[in-house]
């Protein structure tokens, strides 16, 4: 479990995130394309603060990037 908690802190730093709390933490699906990578946006999400922590959100079919993240932010202020 600390190796783990060490492995997000630096990822947390490499990202620009080093000491701030954060709320949210989004998996985000990255596909092979001709050019390189394309981003295609987060496919969870797990809230780490507020009324709904502990709480881990999944991309359904048919909702893209937007309101996926319109749905997990909403969820950061409301209880469930």
């Amino acid at each position: 479990m600390k190796s783990q908690a060490m492995r997000i802190e630096r990822l947390e730093k490499r990202a620009g995130y080093g000491g701030q709390q954060l709320d949210m933490i989004r998996i985000c699906i990255v596909a092979r394309g001709t050019d390189g990578p394309v981003h295609l946006g987060p496919h969870s999400a797990h809230i780490l603060t507020g009324p709904n922590a502990g709480m881990t959100l999944f991309r359904v079919d048919g909702e893209d990037a937007e309101a996926f993240e319109a749905r997990c932010d909403a969820l950061l202020k409301v209880r469930p």
